[in-house]
């Protein structure tokens, strides 16, 4: 079982990487998101989708969304490389994280 763990982290060392940095800037965006709305109301959140979520559950329905989101990027990326795309998965997921840091970003320059 150990042999199987080394082997798919040495084959997927790339998504894992990638999946760090993505589930690390997808929280920053979290927390600044929580605490501007903490200070200025849930109308500063700019998705609608997660602005209603977060009126109806509460603050973790932003964490709750970032993972889904984050989750669902880092299945898309392993079946690109599984499938043999011409772009590697680990850009999908930099991608992303480039839209969870320019939310971050935001969040505390608007904030």
């Amino acid at each position: 079982m150990l042999e199987g763990i080394k082997k798919f982290t040495r084959d997927n060392l790339d998504i894992i990487m990638a999946s760090g940095v993505l589930g690390g800037s997808a929280l920053l965006d979290a927390v600044t998101a929580i605490d501007n709305i903490k200070e200025y109301g849930t109308w500063v959140e700019w998705n609608p989708i997660i602005r209603e979520s977060v009126r109806r559950m509460g603050e973790g329905a932003i964490y709750a969304a970032k993972l889904e989101a984050s989750s669902l990027a880092i299945y898309a990326a392993k079946k690109m490389n599984d499938a043999g795309y011409r772009i590697d998965g680990k850009y999908l997921l930099y991608g992303a994280s480039m839209c969870w840091l320019t939310g971050a970003l935001l969040n505390v320059a608007y904030g």
